[in-house]
């Protein structure tokens, strides 16, 4: 019935914890664009 509903699944059950440190939520656009920026901005200013 729905072909993505795995991938839906999974994305709902970790935004349940996106407030943690250790979890990162990051667009994979962001990443083809400045890769570079993406990891110091999300990754290295916490």
């Amino acid at each position: 019935m729905f072909p993505f509903w795995s991938c839906l699944h999974s994305i709902q059950f970790w935004w349940n914890f996106r407030h943690l440190p250790n979890i990162l939520f990051v667009h994979f656009n962001d990443l083809l664009k400045k890769l570079e920026n993406e990891i110091r901005k999300k990754y290295l200013a916490r």
